[in-house]
């Protein structure tokens, strides 16, 4: 059975691996201003997040979760690279993550054992939308987030009560 934690160590499993991506962090948005000091790309769970229950007798929730990877457009890069084509980048890093993390969500890969306790629905659930977002400064941060809906089997007991 799984809980969010294992969700975020499959996020910094992933992203820590995949070439690309140089930092990974659990976090707001707003946070980027204060990981400066973090190597960029940088991928950033977003820890505000929904969860439902789809059949509440039933161990199984659904978590909405978002997620981005940001990254600078300084002012020397402009001469041989537009900013479409960083956006275009980050995208690309964002479709691998993705392709990734549902390959070892459904256990596909060698890199992980057995299915997880935890996936991305497939079929008309599958859904993953995107936005690209820039933050302006002395130099532009450019930014790709994604909002992924993850099924999660949980173990969670019915409690102990004392009347």
């Amino acid at each position: 059975m799984a809980d969010f934690t294992d969700i975020v160590t499959e996020f910094s499993t992933i992203a820590t691996a995949q070439s690309g991506i140089s930092s990974f962090k659990y976090g707001n948005p707003h946070e980027i201003n204060e990981s400066r000091t973090k190597s960029k790309p940088l991928m950033i769970l977003h820890k505000q997040r929904s969860v439902s229950f789809p059949d509440f007798q039933k161990k199984l929730k659904t978590y909405e979760i978002s997620f981005g990877i940001y990254d600078t457009y300084v002012e020397s890069q402009k001469a041989t690279k537009t900013y479409a084509n960083k956006q275009q980048d980050l995208m690309n890093l964002m479709e691998q993550f993705l392709r990734e993390f549902r390959s070892r969500s459904l256990g596909d890969t060698t890199e992980v054992t057995s299915v997880q306790s935890w996936n991305m629905p497939s079929n008309d659930q599958d859904v993953v939308n995107i936005e690209f977002v820039e933050v302006v400064g002395v130099d532009k941060l450019a930014g790709v987030e994604a909002t992924i809906n993850l099924s999660v089997y949980s173990d969670c007991d019915t409690g102990t009560f004392s009347y």
